[in-house]
């Protein structure tokens, strides 16, 4: 059988998906009806897009492009193929795409690698003040900023005013809460210290 095909009898195949994949596990050794069907059709998607995805769990895989990756990230989710998912993740890093976009990219399809790719791209804090097209970003994200923003600015050279000029409230609150956090954690580790030092001080 093609790995262009559509429809999947049972076959060696069959078993490779489904230890790649919990979603073609599911349908090919789950207790439902497809189980005992002779042959499995998958409906709503393109071949190419289909054999494409595919490809990048078996031996000489299809490459990505810049046109289909994002298609093939949408298909990787969609049918639980986590080893095609990191394959394009990787691929997205070697393009010419601009940080925005892949930042947008990683931030949609939770692409932890692609992520910091993204923001080591970001040179100067005047490229990474925060916008509008930051707004749907998760929580997640919106904090990873963030840390990427403390570092261009060497702890804090970036003013509060410059942050209240932006619209932007739920970066400004994630940024507030991120900056008490550490300010927690310093205060307990400057606690721990004093601590130490009258023991050591009693000790002798």
């Amino acid at each position: 059988m093609g790995i262009d095909e559509s429809t999947f009898a049972r076959s060696d195949k069959t078993d490779v998906l489904s230890y790649h994949s919990d979603y073609f596990d599911t349908l090919f050794n789950g207790d439902f009806m497809e189980k005992s069907m002779p042959e499995i059709s998958i409906e709503d998607v393109n071949f190419e897009d289909f054999a494409a995805v595919l490809s990048l769990i078996l031996k000489n895989p299809i490459s990505p492009t810049e046109e289909n990756a994002e298609k093939l990230l949408e298909l990787s989710d969609r049918f639980l193929l986590p080893a095609a998912k990191r394959h394009v993740e990787f691929f997205l890093i070697s393009t010419g795409f601009d940080a925005f976009k892949k930042l947008e990219t990683a931030s949609k399809y939770d692409l932890d690698t692609l992520l910091s790719h993204a923001l080591s791209l970001f040179k100067t804090k005047e490229e990474l003040i925060p916008s509008e097209e930051f707004s749907e970003f998760p929580e997640k994200v919106k904090a990873k900023i963030l840390d990427r923003l403390i570092e261009l600015n060497k702890l804090g050279l970036t003013g509060p005013s410059e942050f209240e000029s932006s619209s932007f409230v739920g970066f400004r609150s994630v940024i507030g809460d991120r900056l008490n956090s550490q300010a927690r954690s310093r205060a307990s580790w400057s606690l721990r210290d004093s601590t130490s030092e009258r023991e050591f001080e009693e000790d002798w």
